[in-house]
Order: C-alpha cells, then structure tokens, then sequence
C-alpha cells in the first residue's frame, strides 16, 4: 500500500570541479555543484551554497512536494493514503501528493477504507491502510482509524515515531528516512567516500570549510547529533537507537492540577496552504487512575495557530477576534474516534500561547501555553483545566 522510501543512497551532482587528493590518496572533488543551483533531495529543496562545496536544504512540508527544484502545492494529502471515490472505485493519493490515482474494484470484490477487498471475507482477517485498521466481522470488511499519534503497521496500530518524510543522520555513515505514516525509518549506508549531512548521503569534498561549533550539545531526540567513536562502518545496523528520548521540562503541563509530561510524542508541522502552525503533544500509557473506565489512554494536546506569518513570536489568546485564529484540543480517550467528537474529547474556551522561537525554515517551535479551560465536546458539563504547559518541539 505504501511507497518504498524514496532514498538517493549515492547523490552526483552534475557539476563537478577539479580534484585533490585526500587521505590514502583518493582524489576528493572541490565542488559538488554550482553556486544558487536547486535540486530536489526527497521532499526537500536544496540550493547549491556559495562555496559549491555543499547544499542547504529546505523540507517542502506536509502540504507541498519537491518537484523539478521548486515546492509545489500537492493535489491531494496525505501522500499513499487511498479513500474509496465509491462503493466500487478506490483513489489513491500518490507517493507525492501530485494527484489521485483511480482503480476499479474487480469482481467480487468493495471498496473499504480505501482498498478493494474480495466479499464476502474470512472472520478475523485483518490489514492496514495508512492510519486505519481494516478487519473482517460477520463476513464483511469494518474499518477503524487509528487513535491520534499512531497509524497501522503489520495489522495493528502503533505509535508513530518520526515526522513523515523526514531525513536524518542516524550517524556520519547512515543516512535515515521516515515513511510517509511514520512508523519507521528507512536506513541507507552511505558508500565508501560519502557521508551523510542534513539526512542524505554525499560526497565527501576536498577542503569542506569548517562547521559551526554549537553553543550546547544537540540532543533533541534519538536521532540528534552525538559523539561518535572512529569506528569502520558497518555493513548493517541491527537495532536503530530509540527515538523516544525525552529533555526534561521541555513538553510538560499541569492537567487539573496533576503534572502530565508528554514523552510518547512531541513534534509540530507548518502548513504553509493554510498558514497554521500545529504543535502536538502526547504523554505515554497512563495508570489506571484517574480514568479507570480507558483500557489505553493517554493525555494527548493539540494546539492550533492559524493566519499567522512564518516565524512569527508573540502571544496569542483562544477568546480573541483577531487575524488569527487559536484553538487548542485535548483527548485521553473519552469518546471513540469517528464519532462527532472526531479526534478530541475537550474543546479549549479560553487559553493563552506564548511562541517564544519559530525556527525557519528548521530549528524549534519552543514556546508556553497556559490559562486553558476546555469544555466537554457533547456539552456534558465537564471540563479541563491546563496551565504550566511548556512547549519545545522539532519543526
């Protein structure tokens, strides 16, 4: 159903200058490629740097594709997932997002949750469909999407560990790359005379110019940069490191009045079509206590900023009527998804959000949220209370 990840293991830029020689004598290329030229590395736009020696690359996003060296608003999102156009036709957003592919269920066969599946059908069959689990009850195919954070790898759902078409170095020799529903990554050895910068294999060149000295040491996640020993590369890694490393007092909030950090699952997205920034947040499975009637449940936050321009800092409000638009949403499992409440089971009436740094077009979302009272989505009567909330994201 999903692509194979689109990975350039071994990258030769057209444009090439003379060589010098490097250790043991191999002859390293000056350049890789012409100043201000642009070239498409995945989903992320390169432009060739000053010095020919390097690329500075830019991640199109969720909402647009690399194409032909330019980001292009996609025709369809997500990228792979299949929706049913009718009873008997499937449409398939493609690898890209560039347009829907139509195919015509064949006989004996619906459409479910975006697939043509033969009916009737074998009890207890099951299978996954980008976010959804589809299963065969009393003869017939039943789709279920999976909870927010988590999409359906080998016939059960899971949680989600990267940012979908996401590139990073998992080390100097390894280049890694996030499926499109981020389940897993895409590992590529890098070949004999390459490196991987910025998530992608290279060439290594002659007389790189020096690399910045951080102030801190990167940790962010199980990806970040780390010290690494001088070791040969390995033809394959067994294990990739975990990615569900957590800073201390970075992702956190107070929950009716409970302290609730939120290690499953902190990240945000930019979405350039509708300039709205998401930040989301998840905590890990809770105790039994205090919503003894959830088998799986989890605080998980969302929060909506929407007409606001690229980087902007400043402080925003839920109860505002301004050019923009803040929402934020909070679920713990209360209500089953696809019901009215969809997604979330409180709607916040009132909250107050600082963005404090708004890395473009990389770096953090890092910022505050508090003051948040959220009320029942059926109008029950309950509500949630948020303050303290501390936010410091990979964009």
């Amino acid at each position: 159903m999903f692509r194979r990840s689109i990975f350039l293991s071994i990258l030769v830029p057209a444009f090439v200058l003379s060589c010098s020689s490097g250790d043991g004598g191999h002859q390293y290329p000056e350049t890789l490629c012409e100043p201000g030229d642009v070239q498409c590395f995945s989903n992320y736009l390169g432009t060739c740097q000053a010095t020919g020696k390097g690329w500075d690359l830019f991640s199109c996003g969720a909402s647009q594709y690399c194409d032909l060296g330019a980001c292009r608003t996609r025709a369809c999102s997500p990228p792979g997932k299949a929706e049913c156009k009718d009873e008997f036709t499937s449409a398939q957003c493609n690898d890209i997002g560039s347009a829907k592919d139509t195919t015509a269920c064949g006989v004996d066969q619906k459409c479910f949750g975006g697939a043509c599946l033969r009916v009737p059908c074998e009890a207890g069959l099951t299978r996954c469909e980008y976010q959804d689990l589809i299963t065969c009850t009393g003869g017939t195919w039943k789709v279920d999407s999976c909870p927010a954070g988590q999409a359906c790898k080998a016939d059960v759902c899971a949680p989600q560990v990267c940012t979908p078409e996401e590139a990073r170095c998992a080390t100097d020799a390894v280049a890694i790359l996030c499926n499109l529903n981020g389940t897993d990554w895409t590992q590529t050895p890098c070949p004999q005379n390459q490196h991987c910068v910025n998530g992608f294999c290279f060439p290594i060149v002659a007389n790189p110019p020096p690399e910045p000295v951080p102030d801190v040491p990167a940790i962010e996640d199980g990806w970040g940069q780390i010290e690494l020993p001088d070791v040969p590369t390995p033809e394959y890694i067994e294990e990739l490191p975990s990615t569900d490393v957590f800073i201390p007092g970075q992702n956190k909030a107070m929950i009716n009045g409970s302290e609730v950090k939120f290690l499953q699952l902190h990240d945000s997205d930019w979405i350039a079509a509708d300039q709205m920034l998401m930040i989301n947040l998840m905590s890990k499975k809770m105790d039994a206590v205090p919503f003894p009637e959830v088998e799986d449940a989890r605080h998980n936050v969302e929060i909506r900023i929407t007409g606001i321009v690229e980087g902007q800092l400043g402080s925003f409000a839920c109860d505002e009527a301004t050019t923009y638009t803040v929402q934020v949403w909070y679920r713990y499992g209360k209500y089953a998804q696809g019901e009215e409440c969809k997604d979330f089971d409180y709607q916040g009436t009132t909250c107050a959000v600082v963005l404090e740094e708004f890395g473009v077009p990389f770096g953090r979302i890092v910022g505050t949220f508090d003051n948040v009272e959220l009320q029942d989505c059926k109008a029950d009567g309950t509500t949630v209370q948020i303050t303290g909330g501390l936010f410091d994201v990979e964009r």
